[in-house]
């Protein structure tokens, strides 16, 4: 197998199980994001001067790194950007 096909098919993204006490002890499924979901997550997370807005980046992280255990789909949508926002920050950065 050659360098390109070995990283190619290397499963690089990590995954973490993460219990969340304050959301009643629910246990997700944390994810790396993947080069596009990164590029996507920086650029939903610039304002129109071109800055990142910190408002926007964690419920972004959350929305695309957490992910049902069982399921292994995504928790959030894009519609909850605000609803997360009213989550505790504490738990929004031990996700990110």
């Amino acid at each position: 197998m050659s360098l390109r096909e070995r990283i190619l098919e290397a499963k690089d993204i990590q995954e973490e199980l993460v219990e969340i006490p304050e959301w009643g002890g629910v246990r997700v499924l944390i994810r790396g994001l993947t080069g596009r979901q990164r590029a996507q997550l920086l650029q939903n997370a610039v304002d129109s001067t071109g800055k990142v807005d910190l408002v926007r980046v964690l419920p972004e992280l959350v929305i695309y790194c957490v992910y049902d255990p069982e399921s292994r789909q995504q928790v959030f949508r894009p519609a909850d950007r605000d609803a997360l926002l009213e989550k505790s920050g504490i738990v929004l950065e031990r996700i990110a």
